[in-house]
């Protein structure tokens, strides 16, 4: 959740508590934003300011700004580690969304994916960012709008914790590093294909289809 709210100086500040970022002041009453992030958990929050500032987007002057992932930084039933479950891209659209209110979608979510991208170190798909940012179930291919998707009715979902945590921007790197070698080219294209067979059988209401790509795709996955 992002709120704001204005203030009664020029300056633009942001702050969130639960995430470990303490009040900052993203723009200062002169329009100079902010320096060198404060801490690690502000680095996000940084990568924002420039990627607006780039855009030429400073925001109005005298705005406060307050974002809360606590919904996001969920912990693991048992009180272990905490789930990924895609809190800096939530920030990243949250941020950018009400930085530039009047900025179009598609400017949002360009602003959105390359902050957060900056923020990984260049990795990541932004497909969290973009599910933040439209909602929904939708299919999502670099470089495009996700496409939203309704699934039957008969299937049901379920989230399930495998209660080993991992660090997401370790493990893009290191599948950036084995793209690079070209070895799994042929295995990244039957993937890509599996998956577009599951979007479509979902398209059509096809849970048995849905099912079998499901099956085909982990068994991918494991080569």
């Amino acid at each position: 959740e992002v709120h704001t709210r204005p203030r009664s100086d020029q300056q633009v500040s942001f702050s969130a508590p639960t995430s470990g970022v303490p009040a900052l002041v993203l723009w200062d009453r002169d329009g100079r934003m902010l320096p060198d992030p404060p801490s690690p958990n502000a680095a996000l929050v940084a990568a924002v300011v420039r990627t607006l500032s780039a855009a030429g987007r400073a925001p109005q002057r005298g705005l406060d700004v307050s974002a809360d992932s606590s919904a996001l930084n969920a912990v693991a039933p048992d009180g272990g580690a905490k789930l990924g479950l895609g809190s800096s891209g939530a920030v990243a659209a949250g941020l950018v969304s009400a930085l530039a209110p009047d900025a179009p979608a598609e400017g949002v979510a360009t602003m959105a994916l390359q902050a957060h991208r900056q923020f990984q170190g260049g990795s990541g798909s932004g497909g969290d960012v973009l599910a933040s940012l439209h909602g929904g179930l939708g299919a999502f291919s670099p470089g495009t709008p996700p496409t939203p998707v309704v699934p039957p009715r008969s299937l049901r979902w379920a989230i399930l914790a495998t209660r080993r945590p991992a660090d997401t921007r370790a493990l893009t790197r290191r599948f950036t590093e084995w793209r690079r070698t070209g070895a799994g080219d042929t295995l990244i294209a039957q993937m890509g294909a599996v998956a577009t067979d599951g979007i479509g059988a979902l398209s059509r209401g096809d849970t048995s289809a849905w099912l079998s790509a499901v099956r085909r795709y982990l068994a991918l996955e494991r080569e």
